[in-house]
Parts: structure tokens; C-alpha cells; sequence
């Protein structure tokens, strides 16, 4: 049985059919308005020349997509039978809906790109680089970055396209049509992440970049990088925070570097540019940083299809981005190791336990001591780093350190308590 794709069905006979209506003042023949007048929700559904049906929601910038995106945004769930899904297909011929031109399509990146171009330049002190501890004087050499009205920082993406060629008034070529990557939209990484929640599961999802005009591949070039034959680094990674990330941990001199990511997927378009980036920097030392997962071996595997001299980087930990907070949290070497990290755990498990069996015996002093370096200084540590190295280092050697902290915040608790104790009773004497 053939599968449906629901992202071609006719999303506005859908909405219609379950109580949705046209809102005349605003449809058109290629943009159709609909409004529930019960719960107040304003969608705009258009037809895309490759047949896909995509809304938005002009009153919510995050509320758009296919209908996956629209029954997830709402709560909802899809559910036809056959039946139903005969007919929604039977209504595409008779669709009054137009698709969009491909002139209209271009009209759409145009405007997306002239959005792009108001942002300003990345000041110094963008937030995003404390919470992602990357360095901002490094940053500074990278061109491309932006930063919109939120602070969020965007990332340019682009696409293969092939130019017209040019001809004269005999038809013979001037201009030949030569293929060249051009930008068709942006992505902005997000100050303060979306959070969804799955009404089934309760699950919580956290969306941290969004995508404008056409997905393509984020390029971020140096001062070095005017043209694709002086680059003489390419990093290609998921997302531009890791390629950023991946350019300071590993000390590479920002000249001549040149910075890609897939967003965290290998389209057909990726491939496209890949195989464009392959041919024209054919002298670049090419580093392929995907994450430490199945999906991150994937993405390496197929990108090295296209670029075979490529090193293939597994970060320790999820991704580069987690690693270069690591190593900055620890004070390492950004040559670190995950045995290393390994390491510093065992001893903050050794020093725990340490002032957990000897809580009775050790002086005054040197017991404060030791309660600040424990609980003060590591513990706090331990709590931030945790997200980043659970899923990387023994499962005991982490609970055995979270269950003697626990030990440790009872015994000070109870210290305090009696102290209290102490006082109350010192001042009814």
C-alpha cells in the first residue's frame, strides 16, 4: 500500500472540512486566508510549485510549516481513514487553489532575503556567545553573522542555482549559464529556545534555530575567504554554532577559512553544494564535525562521499559546542580527552567521599575547607556539566558522585538544624 504524503494533501479543504472558514478580505487565488471563529486562530495556506501545501500564521512568526507542522503546533492529531484521503486527493483537480508561480516563489525569497539584509551587523556583546562560550573576539573575523531585533544571531543559507545563460541578437551565447551557490534565505539561532511540549507524552521539545526562505546550507566565510580558491580550511558540521565551536577548539587561524552546516540534515540541495564545494576548493584541508551519534556517523559517511582527503572529527561529547563548554568549564586544553573529564570526576567522587566518611573527625577549619571545594566549587560544576557528559561516561561513576552529594547536603543540613538548635537554646539560658 502506497504511503501518503500528507504534505500534498489540500490543507485548506482539510481545514474547511472541520469548521474552519474563508476570511474574503484577506484570500486570494495562490494565498488562502482561513479563520476558526470559535477559537480566534488565523491561518494563511498557499500551494507550492512542487505541490506541497505550507501555511503561516501572521500573527505568530513560529506558527508555520507543512500540516505535520500545523496539527504539532496545535495538539493535534491527523487522523483520516482511506476514504477520506481518497477524497482530499480526487479535490486536488479540482483545487481552486492555484500553486504558485515560480515567479512568485523567487518573489517570497526576495522578500526573505530583504529582511536578511536590515539586520545588523553582529555587535561584540551578542548574549549568545556567553551562553554558547564561544569567544567574540574570534568571531569578530567571521563575515555573514547578523543579529536581528531579539538578539538572536542569523546565519545565511544557501542554494546551487545555474545563472541564464546570455545571448546575442543571433542567439549565439555571450554568457555562458555557469552554476554558483546563492543565498535564498537565512537561519537565526535563538537566544532563548521554543519549547513544545507533545500532548500525548508530555515530552518537551526545545527548537533553537528557525529556518526563512529556502532550506539550504549555512555559510559563514573570514575576511580571507573572497572567492571558493583561497579557502584553505572547510568545516562542515550540523550547525554553525558546532563549526564555529570546532574553528576555536582546534586553534585554526580564521584566514581563509570557510564554515558550513547542514542543519542538522543532508538534502539533495546539500549534496548539490557539496559537490560544488568539492570541485572549487580542492586545495582546502576539509574537516567534517557532525555529532557523536548514529545520525552525526550518517551525515560524516555521505559527506565524505563528496570530499574523500576529508578528516572525519568525532566531538567527545554530543557535539563540538559541548565540548568547548567542557573544556572552557574544566580550564582545559582544548586537545582534551573524554578519559580526562573521566578522570576529574573520579576525583571529585574521591574528594566527596573523603569529607563524607570523615564529617565527624575532621577539624573546624579544615572541615569548612573541604565543604567549600566540594559543595561550592565541584558539586556546582558537576550540576552544570552533567547534561553534557552523562550520556558519554560511566553511568556509576556519575551516580555514585550525585548520591554522595546528596549525602553530603543532608549532613550540612542537619549540622545547620542542630546549630539553630544550639542558639535557641543559648539565648532561653
Amino acid at each position: 500500500m502506497t504511503k501518503t504524503n500528507l504534505t500534498k494533501l489540500p490543507l485548506d479543504e482539510i481545514l474547511l472540512s472541520n469548521g474552519w472558514s474563508i476570511k474574503k478580505d484577506k484570500d486570494s487565488k495562490q494565498y488562502r486566508a482561513l479563520e476558526n471563529l470559535e477559537t480566534g486562530d488565523l491561518v494563511i495556506v498557499s500551494r507550492y510549485p512542487n505541490g506541497d501545501y505550507l501555511y503561516f500564521n501572521p500573527n505568530n512568526d513560529n506558527d508555520r510549516g507543512n500540516i505535520h507542522n500545523f496539527c504539532k503546533n496545535r495538539g493535534i492529531k491527523f487522523d483520516y481513514n482511506a476514504k477520506d484521503l481518497k477524497d482530499l486527493q480526487e479535490k486536488l483537480v479540482s483545487s481552486t487553489l492555484k500553486p504558485l508561480s515560480k515567479t512568485q516563489d523567487d518573489e517570497k525569497t526576495k522578500q526573505h532575503l530583504n529582511v536578511f539584509n536590515e539586520f545588523d551587523e553582529l555587535p561584540f556583546n551578542n548574549p549568545l556567545f556567553a551562553k554558547r562560550d564561544l569567544n567574540p573576539d574570534l568571531l569578530q573575523e567571521i563575515i555573514g553573522l547578523k543579529q536581528d531585533s531579539y538578539k538572536n544571531i542569523v546565519v545565511p543559507s544557501y542554494l546551487l542555482e545555474t545563472t541564464r545563460a546570455i545571448k546575442n541578437s543571433k542567439g549565439a551565447e555571450i554568457i555562458k549559464a555557469t552554476p554558483q551557490l546563492s543565498q535564498k534565505g537565512y537561519v537565526t539561532y535563538l537566544n532563548r529556545p521554543i519549547v513544545k511540549e507533545n500532548p500525548d507524552t508530555k515530552e518537551k521539545k526545545f527548537v533553537k534555530q528557525l529556518c526563512y526562505g529556502k532550506k539550504g546550507l549555512e555559510i559563514l566565510k573570514t575576511k580571507g575567504t573572497n572567492k571558493f580558491s583561497n579557502v584553505k580550511t572547510l568545516i562542515i558540521a550540523e550547525s554553525s554554532i558546532d563549526s564555529l565551536s570546532f574553528l576555536e577548539l582546534k586553534k585554526i587561524k580564521p584566514e581563509n577559512a570557510l564554515l558550513c552546516s547542514t542543519n542538522g540534515q543532508i538534502t539533495q540541495e546539500h549534496k548539490k553544494a557539496f559537490e560544488y564545494l568539492a570541485e572549487h576548493t580542492q586545495e582546502a584541508k576539509v574537516y567534517l564535525c557532525f555529532d557523536n551519534d548514529e545520525k552525526g556517523k550518517e551525515f560524516a559517511k555521505i559527506a565524505k562521499e563528496f570530499f574523500k582527503e576529508a578528516e572525519v572529527q568525532t566531538p567527545n561529547f554530543k557535539d563540538f559546542n559541548d565540548d568547548l563548554k567542557v573544556a572552557k568549564a574544566l580550564k582545559l586544553d582544548f586537545s582534551y580527552t573524554k578519559e580526562k573529564v573521566h578522570r576529574i570526576v573520579k576525583e571529585w567522587e574521591k574528594h566527596s567521599e573523603f569529607l563524607n566518611s570523615s564529617w565527624d573527625n575532621l577539624k573546624p577549619e579544615a572541615k569548612r575547607a573541604h565543604i567549600v571545594e566540594v559543595t561550592l566549587k565541584e558539586a556546582p560544576l558537576f550540576k552544570a556539566l552533567k547534561p553534557k557528559i552523562e550520556n558519554h561516561l560511566p553511568a556509576n561513576t556519575l551516580s555514585n558522585l550525585e548520591k554522595s552529594y546528596e549525602s553530603l547536603e543532608a549532613k550540612i543540613k542537619k549540622d545547620r538544624e542542630r546549630e539553630a538548635m544550639d542558639r535557641r537554646a543559648n539565648r532561653s539560658l
